[in-house]
């Protein structure tokens, strides 16, 4: 327990340490027991945002995959965490797995979410969420690709005969906003 030989430096066994650790975490996170959960993504959380956490191209992926799920859980505590962790995990991420590619995941599980909740049964969400949708398509930043825009038409078309007059004119200034991204075919 005193010295390690040559080829093992402080730095290594940290790492291995940590990767170790985050094994760990990882595993919890699919626990069946929701306080596990929660513990373990905040965890996760609290590592990501630490300035000692450096990601390589392996974990990354495991990370990412994982948050992602998280990202879906039942408990609202935890798909909250699992948002946070997004954001901390963009600048964490393996040479391999480009800022760029994080970003575009967060992009598309956002959107994913907005859609499901264009579908929700609760007059309040729809209405919400077709808010949230057109605001997003009316940004300069918004650049859809086309099986985005077609999710996006499929879903907001659904909306534009709700009973509710403010939802389907949402819808109606969503289309538009469409229409002046995807411009002529």
């Amino acid at each position: 327990a005193g010295k390690v030989g040559p080829a093992f430096s402080r730095k290594n066994v940290v790492g291995i340490m940590r990767s170790v650790a985050l094994g760990c975490l990882l595993d919890k996170l699919t626990s069946t027991d929701k306080d596990h959960r929660y513990m373990a993504t905040s965890d996760l959380s609290r590592e990501l945002q630490s300035d000692d956490c450096v990601l390589d191209d392996f974990e990354s992926k495991r990370i990412v995959a994982a948050v992602l799920k998280q990202i879906n859980d039942q408990s609202g505590d935890i798909s909250g965490l699992a948002n946070a962790c997004l954001g901390a995990l963009a600048g964490k991420v393996g040479p391999a797995f480009s800022r760029k590619n994080v970003v575009g995941i967060m992009r598309s599980v956002a959107l994913g979410c907005l859609l499901d909740k264009l579908t929700s049964t609760d007059k309040d969400h729809r209405y919400m969420a077709t808010s949230d949708l057109s605001r997003e398509l009316q940004s300069d930043d918004c650049v859809l690709d086309d099986f985005e825009s077609k999710r996006i038409v499929a879903a907001v078309l659904k909306q534009i005969n709700d009973q509710s007059g403010d939802i389907s004119g949402l819808a109606n200034a969503c289309l538009g906003a469409l229409a002046g991204k995807v411009g002529p075919a």
